[in-house]
C-alpha cells in the first residue's frame, strides 16, 4: 500500500515537472529594454529624485529632500 502511494506521487511529480518545462519553453521570453531606454530612465530618476536613498529609511531622495527636486504634477 505504501509503495504504490509513493510510486504514484513520484509519477505525478515527474509528469508535472515535464509539463511545466514544456510550458516555459513554449513561451518565448519578452524582449527587455534597450540600453538607451535604461539609461534614459536612470537619468530621469536622478533628475527627479525618484530613486531610493541609501540607508535604512527606504525613502526616495525627493521625499527626503523635496526642495532639491521639481514638484511632481499629477496627470
Amino acid at each position: 500500500m505504501n509503495t504504490s502511494r509513493t510510486l504514484a506521487s513520484a509519477l505525478a511529480a515527474a509528469v508535472l515537472a515535464v509539463s511545466a518545462g514544456q510550458v516555459l519553453a513554449a513561451d518565448p521570453a519578452p524582449q527587455g529594454k534597450t540600453r538607451e531606454q535604461v539609461k534614459a530612465e536612470l537619468a530621469e530618476a536622478l533628475r527627479t529624485g525618484d530613486i531610493v536613498a541609501g540607508g535604512d529609511s527606504g525613502m526616495k531622495l525627493n521625499e527626503l529632500f523635496p526642495n532639491r527636486y521639481p514638484v511632481k504634477t499629477s496627470k
